[in-house]
């Protein structure tokens, strides 16, 4: 196993009216993995109707058939409909990988697109 990109040139601060989320310590070019988390296959997604927060901090298939959580800031980064970071999946390796698809400036928020429905392992 080889060591992950943890945390590169990023941190979690507040984020008005979204809570959490990660931003920039310093500029960070296009092009730059930030982050690489662990994902855990949480197997089917639970079928007796209870609710929870915690699926807020899941990932699931498009069919909502199963779901994965993700291990490090993974489940901290924000939604856009037009992100400035991408999230890939190394299937072999079960880890998602941020990789920015912009030039961020320090202080920038990384957000992602949610709806990117390909990255399921």
């Amino acid at each position: 196993m080889r060591d992950l990109i943890t945390a590169y040139k990023i941190v979690v601060s507040e984020s008005p009216g979204r809570g959490r989320g990660i931003f920039a310590t310093e500029f960070i070019p296009a092009g730059t993995v930030v982050e690489e988390s662990h994902v855990v296959d949480l197997g089917l997604c639970v079928e007796d109707g209870r609710k929870s927060d915690m699926p807020l901090y899941f990932w699931g298939t498009p069919d909502n058939e199963r779901y994965a959580i993700s291990l490090g800031l993974a489940s901290i980064f924000n939604h856009s409909d037009q992100p400035n970071t991408h999230r890939c999946c190394d299937m072999e390796n079960s880890i998602y990988i941020f990789t920015t698809m912009s030039d961020i400036h320090e202080g920038d928020e990384l957000l992602i697109d949610y709806q990117d429905r390909d990255v399921f392992f």
